[in-house]
């Protein structure tokens, strides 16, 4: 028995390392069941691999054609899909063909636990797969003007009746409260600004930071400085900083960003959560929402692939 040599996963990866077993003119036969286990001094998993000795060279059985289903387009991984209300977001579910397999193939769309209310899914019902091939089809998400916000789970399933696969995607839906101005009809408006982000949503693993920005654009002559706070919308997470610079000016007819920072502790709480930065230059105030997702760090897998030698 060859032993596999060490590897290194990469982030959001795999990594694989060719285990060998070989057997001389007349090894003991039976059956046996043969440990393999993965260590970086901190986390150990394991895999077992079940070994038959057989008096004769045994016959691999076929394997019998299958499809795959994954998600493009969008974060990942985790896929999540970002919506806000009265908008609409897409992404493509990709179907590929695995030894020759060709089939036309069922597409369904469902929540897995709780509903979101005000948001419709559009999804074609059934694609035609060609044989060592695949085929593209459009996910659509829809929100109404008050959809209800939060972290779901959409379970997007292909099958033909006999073979059914699935692919997860989080859908983070958050919310937009500007504070307007007041505006008096009888008198000219004054000048004004926009708030909006470059990035609407943001993940990050505990013990690293994320960046993004906030953009202020002139509206009109505005050309004034502006100032920032930022609060969490619902509940707080513990072990996340925010920094953002507290002052931008924008030139008239222009505009403005101002670089923001989550720097997070490695035992940060982790979940969604929504930040609201509110830019404000005198009486003048308006706010955007941030969604940041604080994934825990992945588990790694060791998964056994044979190679079957006979001397």
């Amino acid at each position: 028995m060859t032993l596999p040599s060490p590897v290194t996963v990469p982030a959001d990866g795999s990594a694989s390392s060719v285990l060998t077993l070989t057997a001389d003119d007349s090894p003991s036969t039976g059956t046996y069941t043969l440990i393999i286990t993965a260590t970086n001094g901190v986390i150990s998993h394991s895999s077992d691999i079940v070994v038959t000795i057989a008096g004769a060279p045994s016959v691999l059985a076929p394997v019998a054609p299958d499809f795959s289903i994954s998600s493009t387009n969008i974060q990942s991984p985790p896929a999540v899909m970002s919506l806000a209300p009265a908008t609409s977001e897409s992404a493509t579910v990709v179907l590929s063909s695995i030894d020759d397999y060709s089939s036309t193939v069922s597409l369904t769309a469902g929540w897995s636990g709780t509903t979101p209310t005000g948001v419709t899914v559009s999804l074609p019902g059934s694609v035609k797969l060609p044989a060592d091939g695949s085929v593209h089809s459009t996910l659509t998400l829809t929100a109404d003007t008050s959809p209800s916000t939060g972290s779901y789970t959409l379970i997007v399933t292909a099958s033909n009746g006999a073979v059914g696969r699935s692919t997860e995607i989080r859908v983070i839906i958050g919310s937009t409260v500007p504070v307007l101005a007041p505006v008096t009809p009888t008198v000219a408006p004054l000048p004004d600004f926009s708030l909006n982000p470059s990035t609407g949503t943001l993940s990050i693993i505990p013990g690293l930071s994320g960046e993004t920005s906030v953009v202020v654009n002139s509206l009109g002559s505005f050309s004034s400085p502006v100032t920032f706070s930022v609060s969490w919308f619902g509940n707080a997470p513990t072990g996340i900083a925010v920094n953002l610079p507290q002052m931008v000016t924008p030139p008239a007819g222009g505009q403005a960003a101002s670089p923001m920072e989550f720097t997070t502790t490695a035992t940060a709480s982790t979940g969604t959560y929504i930040a609201q930065v509110t830019a404000t230059s005198g009486s003048v105030s308006h706010s955007t929402d941030i969604t940041l997702v604080v994934n825990s760090p992945g588990p790694f897998l060791v998964v056994p692939i044979f190679n079957s030698t006979r001397d």
